[in-house]
């Protein structure tokens, strides 16, 4: 009777340990989507902004489309690819771009800029990025300690 109740706990603790590996997969799968989209920036290139105007003295403004997140604002050329970078003036938190001459209607933006909840903090970024490093290890480490205790209970 006694060999059965050991067997039966051996069984259990090799279904919690399998229940445990497939759980701790998953959720560092998941683990790893969240933290790419909070620590990788995306970039815009050639974006299309018009003013209605051909603007040579006055102020003029237009918005940026991902507003939220802008890290850095790379470049600002018009029609004929000429820099007027040094005619305008780029708020980035909030995206509105205030140009003063461009020598035309349509401008060309590039810049950089993070999803919806990313991590601006480089420190931050990286302790996120460990996380995932961590979890695995512990993942590992508990499927490596249950099956070790199989394996020393059944040895002797």
């Amino acid at each position: 009777m006694g060999t059965d109740k050991s067997q039966l706990n051996k069984l259990n603790l090799l279904i919690f340990g399998f229940i445990a590996i497939v759980l701790g997969i998953i959720l560092t799968s998941t683990l790893s989507n969240s933290t790419h989209e909070a620590t990788d920036l995306l970039s815009t290139v050639n974006e299309s902004h018009t003013f209605s105007h051909v603007i040579n003295v006055v102020n003029s403004t237009t918005t940026l489309s991902n507003v939220a997140d802008i890290v850095s604002f790379d470049a600002l050329r018009n029609e004929t690819s000429e820099d007027i970078s040094t005619f305008c003036n780029v708020t980035l938190s909030t995206g509105v771009l205030n140009c003063n001459h461009t020598g035309s209607e349509t401008c060309y933006a590039d810049y950089t800029w993070g999803r919806d909840g990313y991590v601006s903090n480089s420190t931050a970024r990286s302790l996120i990025r460990l996380i995932i490093l961590f979890f695995a290890l512990a993942v590992a480490l508990i499927g490596v300690g249950i099956f070790n205790k199989i394996k020393e209970d059944l040895l002797g």
